[in-house]
Protein backbone atom coordinates (compact mmCIF):
# COMPACT_ATOMS: atom_id res chain seq x y z
CA UNK A 1 0.00 0.00 0.00
CA UNK A 2 1.27 3.32 -1.23
CA UNK A 3 -0.19 7.02 -0.81
CA UNK A 4 -0.01 9.51 -3.31
CA UNK A 5 -0.05 12.98 -1.98
CA UNK A 6 -0.39 16.00 -4.79
CA UNK A 7 -0.62 19.49 -3.27
CA UNK A 8 -1.37 22.56 -5.54
CA UNK A 9 -2.35 25.94 -4.64
CA UNK A 10 -4.32 27.77 -6.74
CA UNK A 11 -4.83 32.22 -6.94
CA UNK A 12 -7.97 33.68 -5.05
CA UNK A 13 -9.88 35.83 -6.41
CA UNK A 14 -8.54 39.09 -4.46
CA UNK A 15 -4.97 37.94 -4.66
CA UNK A 16 -5.88 35.21 -1.78
CA UNK A 17 -3.98 31.54 -2.21
CA UNK A 18 -6.48 28.51 -1.92
CA UNK A 19 -4.41 25.35 -1.02
CA UNK A 20 -5.47 21.78 -2.33
CA UNK A 21 -4.18 18.22 -1.31
CA UNK A 22 -4.99 15.26 -3.55
CA UNK A 23 -4.56 12.17 -2.13
CA UNK A 24 -4.74 8.48 -3.47
CA UNK A 25 -4.43 5.34 -1.83
CA UNK A 26 -2.36 2.74 -4.21
CA UNK A 27 -3.06 -0.70 -3.53
CA UNK A 28 -1.76 -4.04 -4.48
CA UNK A 29 -4.26 -6.81 -5.85
CA UNK A 30 -4.03 -8.68 -2.45
CA UNK A 31 -5.11 -5.81 -0.85
CA UNK A 32 -7.74 -4.84 -3.22
CA UNK A 33 -9.20 -8.43 -2.44
CA UNK A 34 -9.67 -7.97 1.68
CA UNK A 35 -11.31 -4.74 0.80
CA UNK A 36 -13.56 -6.35 -1.79
CA UNK A 37 -14.16 -9.35 1.10
CA UNK A 38 -14.72 -7.67 4.37
CA UNK A 39 -16.44 -4.22 2.34
CA UNK A 40 -14.03 -2.01 3.92
CA UNK A 41 -14.10 0.48 0.91
CA UNK A 42 -17.62 1.62 2.21
CA UNK A 43 -16.21 2.15 5.54
CA UNK A 44 -15.64 5.54 7.17
CA UNK A 45 -11.89 6.44 7.81
CA UNK A 46 -12.53 9.88 9.59
CA UNK A 47 -16.10 11.39 10.51
CA UNK A 48 -16.82 15.11 10.83
CA UNK A 49 -20.19 16.30 11.92
CA UNK A 50 -20.28 19.95 9.93
CA UNK A 51 -23.30 21.83 11.53
CA UNK A 52 -26.10 22.62 8.80
CA UNK A 53 -24.48 20.65 5.71
CA UNK A 54 -27.29 19.01 5.55
CA UNK A 55 -30.06 21.59 5.65
CA UNK A 56 -28.09 24.09 3.21
CA UNK A 57 -27.25 21.36 0.38
CA UNK A 58 -31.12 20.93 0.67
CA UNK A 59 -31.71 24.46 0.65
CA UNK A 60 -29.75 24.56 -2.52
CA UNK A 61 -30.95 21.72 -4.09
CA UNK A 62 -34.66 23.64 -3.69
CA UNK A 63 -33.51 26.97 -5.05
CA UNK A 64 -31.44 24.78 -8.58
CA UNK A 65 -35.30 22.99 -8.73
CA UNK A 66 -36.97 26.00 -8.79
CA UNK A 67 -35.59 28.00 -12.07
CA UNK A 68 -34.99 24.32 -13.37
CA UNK A 69 -38.63 23.47 -13.14
CA UNK A 70 -39.26 26.56 -15.96
CA UNK A 71 -36.78 25.67 -18.30
CA UNK A 72 -37.93 21.79 -18.39
CA UNK A 73 -41.46 22.71 -17.80
CA UNK A 74 -40.89 24.98 -21.42
CA UNK A 75 -39.81 22.01 -23.28
CA UNK A 76 -41.42 18.88 -22.13
CA UNK A 77 -44.46 20.36 -19.81
CA UNK A 78 -45.66 21.26 -17.05
CA UNK A 79 -46.05 17.86 -15.25
CA UNK A 80 -42.60 16.39 -17.12
CA UNK A 81 -41.32 19.60 -16.13
CA UNK A 82 -41.78 18.95 -12.15
CA UNK A 83 -40.30 15.83 -12.28
CA UNK A 84 -37.46 16.41 -13.76
CA UNK A 85 -36.77 19.76 -11.86
CA UNK A 86 -37.69 17.45 -8.77
CA UNK A 87 -34.92 14.76 -9.73
CA UNK A 88 -32.41 18.06 -10.42
CA UNK A 89 -32.92 19.46 -7.61
CA UNK A 90 -31.94 16.20 -5.94
CA UNK A 91 -28.72 15.88 -7.55
CA UNK A 92 -27.64 19.58 -6.89
CA UNK A 93 -28.66 19.03 -3.16
CA UNK A 94 -26.04 15.75 -3.37
CA UNK A 95 -23.35 17.66 -5.50
CA UNK A 96 -23.69 20.50 -2.84
CA UNK A 97 -23.38 17.87 -0.27
CA UNK A 98 -20.78 15.68 -1.37
CA UNK A 99 -18.30 18.85 -2.12
CA UNK A 100 -18.71 20.08 1.10
CA UNK A 101 -18.50 17.61 3.13
CA UNK A 102 -15.53 16.29 5.07
CA UNK A 103 -16.40 13.00 6.35
CA UNK A 104 -13.69 10.60 4.43
CA UNK A 105 -14.29 7.05 3.41
CA UNK A 106 -12.08 4.86 2.26
CA UNK A 107 -13.34 4.82 -1.26
CA UNK A 108 -12.40 8.31 -1.40
CA UNK A 109 -9.17 7.44 -1.34
CA UNK A 110 -8.94 4.53 -3.37
CA UNK A 111 -10.17 6.73 -6.72
CA UNK A 112 -8.33 9.84 -5.29
CA UNK A 113 -10.05 12.85 -3.21
CA UNK A 114 -9.11 16.76 -3.16
CA UNK A 115 -9.08 18.24 0.03
CA UNK A 116 -9.25 22.32 0.08
CA UNK A 117 -7.35 23.53 2.86
CA UNK A 118 -7.37 27.34 3.72
CA UNK A 119 -3.63 28.09 5.13
CA UNK A 120 0.20 25.37 4.70
CA UNK A 121 -0.71 24.23 8.12
CA UNK A 122 -4.09 23.28 7.70
CA UNK A 123 -2.46 21.20 4.71
CA UNK A 124 0.37 19.84 6.52
CA UNK A 125 -2.40 18.64 9.41
CA UNK A 126 -4.86 16.99 6.98
CA UNK A 127 -1.38 15.20 5.30
CA UNK A 128 -0.67 13.98 8.75
CA UNK A 129 -3.75 12.96 9.66
CA UNK A 130 -4.72 11.15 6.23
CA UNK A 131 -1.06 9.33 6.85
CA UNK A 132 -2.33 8.13 10.16
CA UNK A 133 -5.27 7.17 9.22
CA UNK A 134 -4.52 5.03 6.34
CA UNK A 135 -1.79 2.99 9.16
CA UNK A 136 -4.80 2.59 10.94
CA UNK A 137 -6.22 1.02 7.75
CA UNK A 138 -3.61 -0.93 6.91
CA UNK A 139 -3.41 -2.41 10.57
CA UNK A 140 -6.91 -2.91 10.32
CA UNK A 141 -6.41 -4.82 6.91
CA UNK A 142 -3.80 -6.77 8.14
CA UNK A 143 -5.82 -8.18 11.20
CA UNK A 144 -8.51 -9.21 8.60
CA UNK A 145 -5.98 -11.27 6.42
CA UNK A 146 -5.59 -13.31 10.13
CA UNK A 147 -9.26 -13.38 10.99
CA UNK A 148 -9.99 -16.96 11.28
CA UNK A 149 -7.16 -17.88 13.37
CA UNK A 150 -5.73 -17.20 16.82
CA UNK A 151 -3.59 -14.09 17.69
CA UNK A 152 -1.33 -14.17 20.95
CA UNK A 153 -0.05 -11.18 22.75
CA UNK A 154 2.21 -10.88 25.89
CA UNK A 155 0.46 -8.77 28.30
CA UNK A 156 2.89 -6.81 29.86
CA UNK A 157 3.86 -6.42 33.38
CA UNK A 158 3.55 -3.45 35.37
CA UNK A 159 5.81 -2.42 38.60
CA UNK A 160 4.00 -2.93 41.54
CA UNK A 161 4.32 0.89 42.08
CA UNK A 162 2.89 1.75 39.11
CA UNK A 163 -0.07 -0.22 39.30
CA UNK A 164 -0.73 0.93 43.11
CA UNK A 165 -0.96 4.18 41.41
CA UNK A 166 -3.52 3.99 38.92
CA UNK A 167 -5.58 1.80 41.08
CA UNK A 168 -5.51 4.91 43.41
CA UNK A 169 -6.06 7.75 40.56
CA UNK A 170 -8.89 5.28 39.15
CA UNK A 171 -10.85 4.22 42.30
CA UNK A 172 -10.75 7.38 44.41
Amino acid sequence: MKIIFKREQTQGIIRKVWFQLWCELELEEEERAVLRHYRLDKSILIFFHMEGLLRNSLIFGLIASIPAFFIFGYFVGRDGGMWLAFFFGIFAAWLFYDYFRETIYVNDLIHGRHFKCYTVTQLATREELLKQLIAYLKQVMETCKHWDGNQVFDVPEFDQEMTRKIIIRRFF
